[in-house]
């Protein structure tokens, strides 16, 4: 409902008094627009002439104003338009047709606007009071933040609060912040999915619990790295390229698998784990890696955001995912092949 309408009523009685003309124009304007003759060239000129004259004498009196900023630009257009209508007269028909085209439709909505009436719930039409009052009485409340919901933060707290008044809501800072809520919960479960499923492939394959180990501390490494560079970067996680993370798991473990593989062999065929490295698989591992992060990295090219940001950090988890795989995992095998002959020792 309109607030203060007693004042705005007042003003719109104020305000057609002096527009009674409009008020008293009779409803045959648009068949009388519609019976008008084109324009006589003649007094067109005139009318163009008197209105440049109007527009020249306004600019030069509040020269620098506003106002006469907008008459001198008035003045500029109007002059090209004669200038041009020298040449082709049939311009004031058209600069007629232009002007007037829309007069009676707006005259009419004039006087609407200088009619109005005090708007009640009864006089609502039928289909804006149906939005907001059911047919069995039932009335729709809505509450507005007076923060920006568009700040996580904000939306959630604007929502917490509202629901400990009614917690049955709707709206969209309700079904954002839900959905937002269920797309986390997913990927993360997804993610815990994807490394446990991997762990049990990985075990699967060496029956070792160190091996499995060895392998999954880089990619564990890769994806901290990968969230602090997308926070550095101002790259931060949403609904489109949150899928990172699992893929991560999925696209970054086969080329540790590669490497943990190849390096058990050597140690079975009595050679040092360490060896792999002097082998022909971390140039394999490089190239291959290399291929994915330009395959998925033209997806930073896409005018979607979200597409290109699923492809920004994909080339970053990648890349992450092969620097801790070639640099990390030296190390790690390195000490399982001292902590192993070790324990032979002993």
């Amino acid at each position: 409902m309109p607030e203060d309408q007693d004042l705005k009523l007042d003003e719109i009685d104020f305000l057609a008094g002096d527009m009674a003309f409009v008020l008293l124009e009779g409803d045959d304007l648009e068949d009388r627009m519609m019976a008008r003759t084109d324009p006589d060239q003649e007094a067109a000129e005139r009318a163009v002439g008197r209105l440049m004259d109007g527009a020249k004498a306004i600019a030069e009196t509040d020269a620098g104003t506003e106002r006469g900023i907008a008459a001198q630009q008035l003045f500029k257009a109007l002059d090209d338009f004669s200038n041009a209508a020298r040449e082709a007269p049939v311009l004031y028909t058209e600069l007629d047709r232009q002007l007037m085209r829309f007069f009676p439709m707006q005259i009419e909505r004039l006087r609407l606007q200088l009619t109005a009436r005090p708007v009640t719930l009864e006089t609502l039409p039928p289909d804006i009071r149906a939005r907001y009052v059911s047919e069995n009485g039932l009335v729709r409340v809505e509450v507005l933040p007076k923060e920006d919901v568009r700040d996580p933060k904000a939306r959630r707290a604007f929502v917490d609060e509202v629901s400990q008044v009614n917690p049955a809501l709707s709206g969209g800072a309700v079904s954002v912040l839900a959905a937002g809520d269920v797309v986390s919960h997913a990927m993360i479960q997804a993610t815990i999915t994807a490394l446990a499923l991997a762990a049990l492939l990985i075990f699967a394959l060496v029956r070792r619990v160190g091996f499995v180990l060895m392998v999954l501390l880089p990619l564990v490494l890769a994806g901290l790295l990968t969230a602090a560079m997308g926070v550095w970067l101002d790259r931060p996680f949403n609904f489109a390229n949150v899928i990172v993370l699992p893929l991560l798991i999925g696209l970054g473990v086969d080329s540790a698998i590669h490497l943990v593989m190849r390096a058990r062999h050597l140690a079975q065929d009595g050679g040092k784990a360490t060896a792999v490295f002097s082998t022909s698989t971390p140039r394999a591992v490089l190239l291959s890696a290399l291929t994915t992060i330009g395959s998925f990295g033209s997806l930073a090219l896409s005018s979607h955001r979200g597409t290109a940001s699923m492809g920004e950090l994909l080339m970053l988890a990648i890349g992450f995912t092969l620097l801790t795989t070639l640099i990390v995992l030296p190390v790690l095998l390195q000490l399982g092949n001292r902590f192993g002959n070790g324990a032979k020792k002993a």
